[in-house]
């Protein structure tokens, strides 16, 4: 950010965090694949706006590690493709759609809307503050 203008450092963070959970992601098919990218430049876009907001990682990494210790070992859910072997429950999909089939609920349409409601959230505090 301090380097580029800010439009670039949140696409290149973004750009990043897709990346890294690239791999699984269109292993249930197409429409899974696409709302897994689309999910993943959201929740990217949040981790990148709680970093700018609180001018520290830390925001985004706890969010990041807590989302993914209770999806994968609380719920029994899996994550970015990465199935779940010991949980404290079990989870059992129904609708591949609304669940993001075996990449996880990263990949589901419920996601979509949570993540927008949360990054319309975190943009309307930050342009109070």
């Amino acid at each position: 950010k301090e380097k580029l203008p800010v439009i670039f450092a949140v696409a290149i963070n973004v750009l990043f965090f897709l990346i890294g959970h690239w791999s699984k992601m269109f292993d249930e098919g197409t429409l899974i694949g696409i709302v897994g990218i689309v999910n993943a430049v959201l929740i990217g876009l949040i981790f990148t706006v709680l970093t700018i907001q609180d001018k520290n990682i830390y925001s985004a990494l706890g969010f990041h590690y807590i989302w993914n210790f209770g999806l994968n070992c609380l719920l029994g859910l899996n994550v970015s493709g990465i199935d779940s072997s010991n949980s404290l429950f079990s989870m059992t999909l129904v609708n591949t759609f609304l669940t993001g089939a075996s990449y996880g609920i990263e990949s589901s349409i419920i996601c979509t809307v949570v993540y927008l409601v949360v990054l319309i959230f975190l943009l309307i505090i930050g342009k109070k503050k």
